[in-house]
């Protein structure tokens, strides 16, 4: 091998610069959740509804899926186990709330809750969009058969942003 494969395929810097950016902005919005009134609470709020999400729209689709959703970015999501992410999610999300006793009403927690699981899935689908963009199946080998960090972070990237935009602006 070259010594440029040492580290991975060669690719372009912009790219690299993308997903340092990418990830780091996104990601630094459950360090400023976590800093917040409760936010260790509405960091695992916001974790647990996304694993929520996913795991029902796994479960679902290998129980349920016929209808493929976008089988040239991901092949193997369906329509049925969207649907069942999107409840899984919802009900998560107020099943947290409950749990972690926030406080805050049913009223003012739905749009939340409604839309936290369409923020996971279109995070999943983002993550998946890139790698066929990159021409990788995985996006690394440190987590065999799962495709690597990212893609258990996916979901998280941009669910976090909006939990924390809705934390912000439910006290202010």
């Amino acid at each position: 091998y070259a010594p440029t494969y040492l580290f991975g395929p060669r690719r372009p810097w912009r790219v690299y610069c993308w997903c340092v950016l990418y990830i780091g902005v996104l990601l630094s919005s459950l360090v400023l959740l976590r800093d917040g009134d409760d936010g260790r609470s509405w960091v695992f709020l916001a974790l647990l509804s996304t694993f929520a999400t996913d795991t029902g729209a796994y479960a679902v689709g290998r129980l349920l899926g016929r209808h493929k959703m976008a089988p040239r970015i991901s092949p193997k999501k369906t329509w049925e186990g969207a649907v069942g992410g999107y409840v899984a999610g919802v009900a998560g999300c107020f099943a947290l709330d409950r749990a972690f006793d926030l406080g805050v009403s049913t009223a003012t927690l739905l749009p939340l809750a409604l839309a936290l699981p369409v923020f996971a899935q279109t995070g999943d689908l983002f993550e998946s969009w890139m790698k066929r963009k990159m021409e990788v199946k995985d996006a690394s080998g440190l987590l065999p058969g799962h495709g690597g960090f990212m893609d258990r972070l996916d979901s998280v990237l941009f669910v976090a942003p909006l939990v924390y935009l809705f934390v912000r602006l439910r006290l202010s």
